[in-house]
């Protein structure tokens, strides 16, 4: 019943898809996050914006200001502006990045999960085969899973 618990909770971390926040520190400029905020989003060809209406909008090429932010509208093929105020998050895909963690994590999970299965008294040879193919799994689970639910960074803007 050990075994079991333990191979469920490894499993559970590994199907976790990974996302990153970002936020203002807290003593944080406006003027620095914004540049940063600039700085991450020019990284990707594409990501989602928020507004505080729930509208929503793919986009690449942002630009943000202290009053205004604008960005090109990837949908209807024209560049948008509005008031900065408006903005609630920006999701950006994390594909690539994913799909790396997928197979590193899934290889540990594995790994894992074949050392707890195998039999403590079993040769080292025989372990270590259990060990191999867990990691060997657990690593194209990993990678599946990064491909179907990709991680994200999610970028939150505080209403004042």
């Amino acid at each position: 019943m050990k075994k079991i618990f333990k191979c469920l909770l490894v499993i559970s971390v590994l199907v976790g898809g990974c996302s990153y926040n970002v936020t203002k520190d807290k003593y944080e400029e406006d003027k620095s996050f914004f540049e940063r905020i600039n700085k991450i989003c020019s990284e990707y060809d594409e990501f989602l914006i928020i507004t505080s209406d729930q509208e929503e909008y793919v986009g690449r090429d942002l630009k943000m200001m202290m009053d205004s932010t604008s960005f090109y509208n990837i949908e209807k093929d024209v560049n948008e502006k509005f008031a900065t105020s408006e903005l609630t998050e920006i999701r950006i895909k994390e594909s690539g990045v994913s799909i790396f963690e997928g197979f590193l994590f899934g290889g540990i999970a594995g790994g894992t999960i074949g050392n707890i299965i195998s039999n403590p008294s079993s040769p080292g040879l025989e372990k270590a085969l259990s060990v191999l193919g867990g990691i060997g799994v657990g690593s194209l689970i990993g990678i599946l899973v990064a491909i179907i639910d990709p991680g994200y960074t999610i970028i939150t803007f505080e209403k004042k």
